[in-house]
């Protein structure tokens, strides 16, 4: 016999035809298939399964009547049809327990919103029955005596059931708007998954028993098994198809839903943690725990244009939100976050060129406590001013020998001035310092005597600056000034650089260097502060990475950020969309700073969440992190079938998976999640 099956597990999952069917390398007629589905639905779907002898591959499934084989594994699935009006939250964490004994039990489910309209003809019709079974009941209830029969026979019992359960509908929409909760279509599904039938068999008779005592009403589906992966994986598009027409869903509200939760785990991740996707192929939530451990946390994530890295990002800004991790993300376009950042609540920072929005990096941080970090404050506060006035004085060179000699006693005549030394707790002596004051200066070390020799240098340093300050042409650059106190204690942060629309003609290198340095310094002292009094994990996505890795400042302050992450408890998510550029300044024969730095990000770099690419793309990334040497394959499989366009190849802590970020089918055309590329399409 042939295996029916279809490989890459979720391909053309809709298009069985019976002339497409052999047995013994004869194809069936008509009646002769349907003639064996009579006899498997007679036989309650089990005179259909693999011959004996039947060697199914690796990779692919054979669909039976209502069961799904694979080489290891049998499955089936049992749809939840109707809930009783009272139930236990946790019955379906019982219902996982029960199965634990034969196989074991996923929960599929699925949520849409739920529009309940008061002013339909449909609507008022039912609330008019409802409420008028409601007074009747009332009155008649009263009436009785205390050993009055209420249900005189079965029949009788079953109508008032229906009635009960209508007058309680009644008072439960009510209490709904009351409390102002959300209603939604609600589906559960329930896979039973064993390694062989009697298993099965054993686990579905267990876990139909359960149901049927809870007074849930469920079934299972018939010839539409190889309809179901296609409906309900989360690859599938979110179409209706006959099997989930068929299969209506509960109509509960939000706060019930939410009670509902039951987070389970694939084949890869931890029980539990973080929302990495769901296993297209397990149809299990991938989670790490990243709160255990000290291990540092940075992702590379990276799909061509279009490939779905904004709507990944976007989406884990709500389940971050949902593990209490605070974040920052650095939206290079300016408009990408804007509305999924309302929802969150974000705390806005516009850092366009046309806002002059900067923080005077001369401040150094606050102690935390923590001796990893308050050693390096004021270091880290120097380098990064040291990096500013490179991009002041010489955009492509930085500062030449002299200057940063004469730079270097600036910066240090101003903290001494100001009382600022060694000791770590003269450091908050800087607060109010300033780029104009190490201006201002230079000016005082011109005119004094020890500086004589070096006159004509200053004066030439000079001549450079003074185009930034002293109201002259460029001085707007430091025009509004932020307090980071302004950010401290913010769950969502978000940085906008307005960059939308510019092309690389049109874009102020020299200021976008500068933003990229305010805001770096700024994230390091927001985490900082996250980490030491909130004791908080915070989850840094740089959008657009390849535009830090242009400038020697700009790959600098990224360097900082990730291999500065494990002492900060700092998530660290490094998004483009031209991951190569990364890897072409590793070149082996270039020694230049820029190369150091990228060097130094490749090297932290743990995690991967890889899209759509080019195969020579993908075969590059293969070849240059060690991690992903293995994971070809998939990658060119998302490369090239469309029913993984949207997918995404995991690979963290040496385990690989792929996976698609879960968006409600409501919401996925909405601008929380719709890129604005995808909007102007």
């Amino acid at each position: 016999m042939k295996t029916l099956g279809f490989k890459d597990k979720l391909r053309n999952a809709s298009k069985i035809k019976t002339s497409s069917i052999k047995r013994d390398n004869k194809r069936m007629g008509t009646i002769a298939y349907y003639t064996e589905l009579l006899f498997s639905l007679l036989g309650k779907g089990n005179v259909d399964a693999p011959d004996e002898g039947t060697i199914i591959p690796e990779g692919y499934f054979y669909y039976s009547t209502n069961k799904i084989f694979t080489k290891d594994t049998v499955k089936k699935v049992l749809f939840l049809h109707e809930l009783p009006m009272e139930i236990e939250y946790e019955f379906l964490t019982n219902l996982k327990r029960i199965a634990s004994e034969n196989g074991e039990l996923k929960i599929v489910k699925r949520f849409t919103p739920y529009r309940f309209d008061r002013n339909s003809w449909a609507t008022r019709n039912r609330m008019q029955i409802w409420k008028g079974h409601a007074e009747r009941y009332e009155r008649e209830k009263y009436k009785q005596s205390e050993t009055d029969e209420i249900f005189s026979d079965l029949a009788t019992k079953e109508v008032n059931r229906r009635i009960l359960w209508m007058i309680r509908s009644w008072d439960w929409v009510n209490r709904t708007e009351r409390n102002r909760d959300e209603f939604c279509r609600y589906n559960i599904i329930l896979e039973l998954t064993a390694k062989d039938l009697p298993n099965l068999y054993k686990m579905e008779e267990n876990i139909s028993s359960a149901l049927r005592s809870l007074d849930v009403d469920f079934g299972g589906i018939f010839v539409q098994t190889n309809e179901y992966y296609k409906t309900y994986s989360p690859a599938s598009n979110g179409t209706p198809t006959l099997l989930s027409k068929m299969n209506k869903p509960n109509i509960i509200s939000d706060r019930v839903a939410s009670q509902f939760f039951d987070p389970g785990h694939g084949l890869a991740g931890d029980p539990d943690g973080l929302y990495f996707g769901t296993d297209v192929f397990t149809l299990e939530s991938v989670t790490y725990n990243l709160k255990k451990g000290s291990d540092a946390a940075n992702f590379l994530l990276t799909a061509d244009t279009g490939g779905g890295k904004s709507a990944v990002s976007k989406t884990l800004m709500t389940h971050l939100a949902l593990e209490g991790i605070y974040s920052i993300d650095v939206d290079y376009e300016g408009d990408e976050y804007t509305d999924i950042g309302i929802a969150h609540g974000a705390k806005f920072i516009n850092m366009s060129s046309e806002a002059s929005t900067y923080f005077d990096t001369t401040e150094i941080g606050d102690l935390t406590g923590d001796p990893k970090i308050d050693r390096t404050l004021k270091e880290e506060a120097i380098s990064t001013t040291k990096l500013v006035f490179d991009v002041l004085t010489d955009f492509k060179n930085g500062m030449n020998f002299e200057e940063l000699s004469l730079f270097n006693d600036m910066i240090l005549r101003v903290y001494e001035k100001r009382g600022v030394t060694e000791d770590p707790e003269t450091w908050k002596y800087s607060k109010g310092s300033s780029y104009e004051e190490l201006y201002r200066e230079l000016w005082i070390m011109r005119d004094e005597p020890e500086y004589a020799s070096k006159r004509e240098q200053i004066d030439a340093f000079i001549t450079k600056l003074r185009l930034y300050f002293d109201g002259n042409i460029y001085s707007g650059m430091f025009k509004n000034k932020i307090s980071v106190n302004d950010l401290l204690g913010h769950p969502r942060i978000i940085f906008s650089f307005g960059m939308r629309g510019k092309t690389e003609n049109t874009i102020d290198e020299r200021s976008l260097a500068l933003r990229q340095l305010f805001v770096g310094y700024l994230i390091m002292l927001i985490c900082n502060y996250n980490k030491t009094v909130l004791k908080k994990l915070t989850a840094v996505k740089l959008e657009e990475l390849q535009r830090y890795m242009t400038h020697e400042a700009s790959g600098k302050i990224v360097n900082d950020i990730i291999t500065g992450g494990r002492k900060r408890n700092m998530i660290v998510f490094l998004i483009t969309n031209s991951p190569l550029q990364l890897v072409d300044i590793m070149t082996a024969d270039d020694n230049s700073e820029m190369s150091k730095y990228s060097k130094a990000i490749k090297n932290n770099i743990q995690g991967f969440i890889i899209g759509r690419l080019t195969d020579e793309t993908s075969e590059r990334l293969a070849q240059s992190f060690t991690q992903l040497k293995n994971c070809l394959p998939e990658m060119k499989l998302i490369n090239k079938d469309m029913d993984f366009k949207y997918c995404f190849l995991l690979h963290y802590r040496g385990e690989s998976s792929v996976v698609k970020f879960e968006i409600p089918p409501s919401l996925v055309k909405t601008s929380l999640y719709v890129t604005r590329t995808e909007q102007e399409e």
